[in-house]
């Protein structure tokens, strides 16, 4: 180490805005190392340590920013200047050690933290890899050094030569013109918040890697091009390579509207070292239809403008609100760089890339022009990885050298794909025979082949398969005597009995098409649909409350038996039936089917299945939901037998669950809500049972449990529009990605996703999923125009197939199989149901009173919910008549699973600065608790007079949002200094802008404190994210924590009431978790969870391993569900008790594989 001798020092305020923009985002992600620079330099031939050490010593000396601390206090931040100060030089040999191992060494050194306060921030460290070669890594914090003055300091250490003059002023850091700022601030407002983009990880909710780097060399014969090419449009090589970058961006992302920030150097004479590098973010929104020639002269405006203006990247991020994924407040998350190579220091001194370096964005680029052009792709790695980001690599370099080939060609043309790319696509898609056997034909063959087999059934009700038959040509006979056109439409109204399969098969055997409705929907949206689809009849078994519309309407248990008439040969095109779908125009909308895609649908399901004869399949859907079509007909199709439940079963979890007890069905088709309403009633599961899920977002944490509960698990998708299933994937029990796959195609199903213009993505990117093949519907009724829009010509098969736009966003992954990504429309999914919210809007503004409204989707997973704003006109009611009435209009004219959960009242709607709605503003305008009264407590009084001080309010509730209240990340900073002084305890700046309110503040304070007195450092993975909590001695669960990840699991002792404290704490941060103890912390574990439940509202599962059972009485006082893993019972056993006063089940049998078995039950208590 050397040294120069300590110690005055001169304190002042920080000059550079870089400088400060840079302290506050190292706060800001809370990741040591992230915002340091490291340079290296390869030195080759005999290396004197002892005199490179004096050279570092010489430039800190001559160079203030390198002797330089960074305070942060009441009045801002600010620097000292240390009249002398210590250099940190260190020598290390690694020449035993391999490249692999000297790169990770070299980046743990790079990352190793410095402290601000007392300085330096600034390392040497001298590896020697060999007699004659030695790699020299200079290390800043970029608070006090940029990466151009850090290459200057390398290079003056190295060369031994006075390459670094005296500290510049940074010139016009604090003389900004307000309005000029005002105005570049108004010009980036309306680009995207945050860039979305599709990975195989979720982005964690803090930063814990220090990014990865990918190296691409542009060829010589481009890069002389790209000179030449900037030249001839008038713009420069930034501007041409930044069009590239965006369009790569928004084939990437579908994003055309986003920031890049570009780094500019500032530097006021070219030996000057400090803080000159700043962040100017750029704004050009692209479109497909626009030419990369076009494009590029915007950009070179664009950056000419900012250029000029020169406004501190930190100052123009005052004021934005803050997101969490960004590493400065609130705008770029892509960044961009351009510079000349800087020449080797001395012949024996070589500039050497390192192998890891610290990167705070989402994704650089970083283009270096030399004897070659260097591309540099630096990346995320918590969530971005070396594959996607080398893809990315190659897409640009095709994407770059099409542009410079044909400018003029819109961008929507440009190719960007790689050959990789497109030979993985073809093996994306596949498309089987399907061979259209009708469904009434299949039927029949069953009915000659098993006449007295059990065919349908609800309780003791049944028929066999030769009456469905005869039921069926009753039906058929009576319909084909009516002097009805060929498909003319029959409305199907009826409860749910074991009558509506034979119904169903007796219309399509006719010749007619069904129209199913379901009896509860209220009467005005019947009407329309009867009206809207034509029907001809009605075919009901309900004596009450018909609809009034006109349309003769026959009894099914009146039916008289009647010769019957010819009945027409049925041809694959021919529909089978019309189902209506919520639509956008405010009216539902019918989907026309036909009896091709149906069978075809049947017939590769069953296949997929290996359904088999006997077999039985519960049917619980609504009969308007197009998958109770797969669940009436499947199993009549092939030789099994549809359990129909009755609309009480499947509504209501405990009688569901009965069912299934009683019936012992080999099948299961539910939407999430279904397997959670099962599974809150303590459903145990069923290890014969086939559980199959769709019509809704599966989350990971069902499919583990359903996987473990039951004998296989099935995930599906389809729309109405494509007949029943289009997609599925069995999938395999062990920890699922935060993405399910759908699977792959049926057979007689093709699949293909494509960009805005029909176009294939690049595999891995998101696009519209569209579907092709035999489950085609053949459009919407009385839509023509829509038809034409959602069905569209299919360029793979020609010979007039046509393909569906789903509106559904989705990817390919490697294996072919699909991953959905949401919505590129508004319409969404809530508990299986498909909604648009559009028809929710013109139906509430068709109210009278109500001058606008806005619907938005709140909530996540199984909670979400629908939440309405209304706009009223000058009115007399109040808030609370207006809701009434709005509501009640919408419950005459919408099926209740669109009626709105959530009202709320708005004097005005807000608007963007396109004038339409601004949605997301309304979807931050979050509802009040309703849990009563929030009590303050005395870290939330603090809290809120340490707001009020720096914000300089009165008094401020618990609920309030920091940003709305003026809050920037300067006071987020000075708030938080106030909270380490008065309680002890370090946050940090991604703590609270996570959810910047007192209450959610006070809570983080408690439970940090929580855990120091615990004894553990307050990270996120110790507990917040914990899947197990265990009360077991050291030991007694190494079993089982080998077959868990380690950081999910928290040990604790049965004594320690500070941990139970804690874990209740969490409850607040949507921990959830399992409480399992082991031999004689059984007990004491159970007595946790009651405290948990008792005193913090604190509802988990316990899982208990010990001889015998535990106390029911004590038991039941747990309030959710108790597994007993009980080791006295050697035998192994499928069966589950519960304990009395519905405690939970108890899992029976133990065994010398406990530990693995519990690891699985776990994951289903979990």
């Amino acid at each position: 180490m050397a040294s120069l001798m300590t110690d005055s020092s001169q304190k002042m305020a920080i000059e550079s805005h870089a400088a400060a923009a840079v302290y506050f985002a190292d706060r800001w992600l809370a990741r040591p190392g992230i915002w340091h620079g490291s340079v290296g330099l390869m030195l080759e031939g005999l290396v004197q340590p002892d005199r490179l050490g004096a050279r570092a010593t010489a430039v800190v000396a001559r160079h203030p920013a390198l002797r330089t601390s960074i305070v942060f206090d009441e009045n801002g931040v600010s620097t000292r200047t240390h009249m002398s100060a210590e250099v940190d030089f260190d020598v290390r040999d690694v020449t035993s050690l391999p490249v692999v191992e000297v790169d990770r060494l070299v980046a743990e050194d790079c990352a190793a933290p410095f402290d601000l306060a007392a300085g330096p921030a600034t390392r040497c460290r001298l590896y020697r890899l060999g007699d004659q070669r030695h790699l020299l890594v200079v290390t800043a914090h970029r608070a006090v050094c940029d990466m151009g003055s850090l290459r200057l300091v390398a290079a003056g250490i190295a060369g031994g030569e006075d390459t670094v003059g005296p500290v510049a002023e940074d010139v016009g850091a604090d003389r900004q013109d307000p309005d000029a700022v005002a105005f570049r601030r108004r010009t980036l407002v309306g680009a995207a918040d945050e860039i979305v983009w599709t990975t195989d990880r979720p982005r964690p909710p803090r930063r814990r890697g220090l990014g990865g780097v990918v190296r691409r060399v542009i060829a010589p014969a481009t890069a002389d091009r790209l000179a030449e090419f900037a030249a001839a449009v008038g713009g420069s090589e930034e501007a041409v390579l930044l069009i590239a970058l965006r369009v790569l961006v928004l084939r990437h992302t579908r994003q055309g509207d986003v920031l890049i920030g570009l780094w500019a150097d500032g530097r006021p004479a070219d030996d000057a070292v400090g803080v000159f590098e700043d962040l100017v973010p750029l704004r050009n929104p692209l479109s497909l239809a626009l030419t990369p020639r076009e494009a590029i002269r915007a950009e070179a405006w664009e950056r000419a403008s900012a250029l000029a203006q020169r406004i501190p990247y930190f100052t123009l991020t005052e004021g934005f609100r803050h997101n969490r994924s960004t590493p400065l407040p609130g705008m770029v998350q892509v960044v961009f760089g351009h510079r000349k190579a800087s020449p080797d220091p001395a012949p024996a001194a070589r500039w050497h890339a390192l192998a890891h370096q610290a990167f705070p964005f989402d994704l650089g680029l970083d283009v270096c022009r030399g004897e070659e052009t260097v591309v540099t792709w630096s990346y995320d790695d918590d969530f971005l990885d070396a594959g996607m980001v080398s893809a990315l690599a190659d897409r640009f370099a095709v994407l770059l050298d099409q542009m410079l080939a044909e400018p003029d060609r819109a961008i929507a043309d440009t190719p960007w794909l790689t050959e990789a790319d497109r030979t993985a696509l073809p093996a994306s898609s596949s498309q089987g025979a399907a061979p259209c056997v009708p469904v009434v034909d299949r039927v029949d063959e069953w009915v000659k082949a098993t006449p007295e087999a059990v065919a349908v059934r609800q309780h003791e009700e049944t028929l066999t398969y030769s009456e469905l038959s005869t039921f069926a040509g009753r039906v058929s006979a009576w319909l084909a005597a009516l002097d009805f056109p060929r498909q003319a439409r029959i409305g199907l109204l009826m409860d749910r009995s074991v009558d509506v399969v034979p119904v169903i098969l007796g219309i399509a055997k006719a010749g007619f098409v069904c129209v199913p409705m379901d009896p509860t929907h209220p009467s005005a949206r019947l009407a329309h649909v009867v009206a809207d689809a034509g029907v001809r009849l009605i075919l009901t078994d309900r004596h009450d409350g018909l609809i009034s519309t006109g349309v003769p309407v026959q009894r099914v248990s009146d039916l008289p038996d009647v010769a019957g008439g010819a009945l027409t040969e049925p041809h694959p095109d021919d529909l089978a039936y019309v189902l209506y779908t919520s639509g956008s125009t405010g009216l539902p909308k019918g989907v026309e089917v036909t009896l091709g895609g149906l069978a075809n649908c049947l017939r590769a399901t069953g296949a997929d299945l290996d359904y088999r004869p006997g077999e039985r399949l519960l049917a619980v859907s609504t009969i308007a939901f197009d998958i109770a079509m797969l669940e009436l007909l499947l199993p009549v199709t092939h030789g099994g037998e549809t359990i129909l439940s009755t609309s009480d079963e499947s509504r209501d979890g405990e009688r569901l669950r009965a069912a299934l007890d009683g019936y012992r069905p080999r099948y299961l088709q539910g939407t999430p809500m279904t397997w959670q309403m099962l599974l809150f009633c303590g459903w145990p599961g069923d290890p014969g049972l086939v559980a199959m899920c769709g019509g809704d977002l599966v989350s990971p944490a069902l499919a583990g449990r359903l996987l473990a509960s039951c004998h296989s698990f099935w995930h599906t998708y389809g729309p109405t529009e494509t007949t029943l299933y289009t997609l599925s994937a069995r999938l395999r029990p062990g920890p699922q990605p935060h993405v399910l796959s759908v699977g792959k195609p049926i057979d007689g199903t093709s699949v293909s996703i494509v960009d805005e213009i029909g176009r294939d993505v690049a595999p891995g990117v998101v696009g519209e999923l569209c579907v092709g093949g035999a489950g085609v519907a053949r459009g919407y009724t009385g839509r023509r125009a829509e038809t034409a829009a959602r069905f569209v010509p299919d360029p793979g098969m020609g010979g007039g197939a046509r393909r569906y736009r789903t509106g559904d966003l989705a990817r390919f992954r490697p294996d072919g199989a699909v991953e959905l990504h949401g919505r590129g429309d508004r319409q969404v999914k809530i508990r299986g149901q498909r909604i648009e919210l559009g028809e929710i809007e013109t139906v509430l503004q068709g109210c009278a009173g109500v001058a606008a409204a806005a619907v938005i989707v709140a909530g996540a997973g199984e909670e979400r919910s629908i939440v309405a704003f209304l706009q009223p006109e000058r009115s007399e009611l109040s808030p609370r008549e207006m809701v009434a009435r709005v509501g009640a209009h919408a419950r005459d004219r919408l099926p209740r699973y669109m009626v709105p959960a959530s009202w709320a009242t708005v004097a005005a709607l807000p608007l963007g600065p396109n004038g339409k709605i601004d949605r997301a503003r309304l979807a931050r305008a979050t509802p009040p608790r309703r849990t009563g009264e929030y009590l303050m407590r005395p870290e939330d009084i603090e809290v809120s007079a340490i707001w009020a001080e720096v914000l300089g309010r009165a008094a401020i509730p618990a609920e309030a949002v920091f940003p709305d209240l003026g809050g920037d990340v300067v006071a987020a900073s000075r708030v938080l200094e106030h909270v380490s002084l008065r309680f002890g305890v370090r946050l940090s700046l991604a703590d609270f802008v996570e959810e910047p309110t007192v209450r959610t503040l006070a809570d983080r304070i408690r439970r940090a404190k929580v855990l120091a007195a615990a004894g553990a450092q307050p990270r996120d993975h110790d507990l917040r994210h914990s899947a197990l909590l265990l009360v077991a001695a050291k030991g007694q669960t190494d079993g089982v924590l080998a077959a868990m990840e380690p950081s999910r699991v928290t040990r604790m002792c049965a004594a320690d009431t500070v941990w139970t404290e804690a874990v209740g704490l969490l409850a607040g941060f949507g921990a959830r978790m399992v409480v399992a103890g082991w031999g004689d912390e059984a007990v004491p574990a159970l007595e946790t969870a009651i405290r948990l439940r008792e005193e913090f509202g604190c509802t988990v599962p316990v899982v208990a391993v010990r001889p015998g059972p535990l106390p029911a009485h004590v038991a039941a006082r747990a309030g959710g569900p108790v597994f007993v893993v009980d080791t006295s019972l050697r035998a192994m056993t499928s069966s589950w008790d519960r304990i009395p006063g519905g405690a939970g089940p108890v899992l029976l049998p133990g065994g010398a594989d406990d530990d693995l078995r519990l690891a699985g039950l776990l994951a289903v208590a979990g």
